[in-house]
């Protein structure tokens, strides 16, 4: 079984970068942790994978948001 294919885990990531509320945030950001790292012994050759999986997800949402932030500075500014 692949990370990705976890029912509603796609949800559970929009959730905890999207949400307003920081303990919803913090919360659903300790699950997806516990979800990666915690797996039952049958999954247990899959660790790895789980781990990768999840760091480049991470690494994916970070570099998403700077280059949002990016175009935010980037965007001339307005004359008067």
């Amino acid at each position: 079984m692949h990370p990705n294919e976890l029912e509603g885990i796609n949800g559970l990531w929009d959730i905890a970068i999207d949400s307003n509320d920081r303990e919803v945030n913090e919360r659903a950001s300790t699950l997806l942790i516990k979800l990666h790292t915690s797996v039952s012994f049958e999954l247990e050759e899959q660790v790895p994978m789980f781990e990768d999986y999840f760091i480049t997800r991470c690494i994916d949402h970070i570099n998403a948001e700077l280059d949002r932030i990016g175009a935010r500075v980037e965007q001339p500014k307005e004359q008067f």
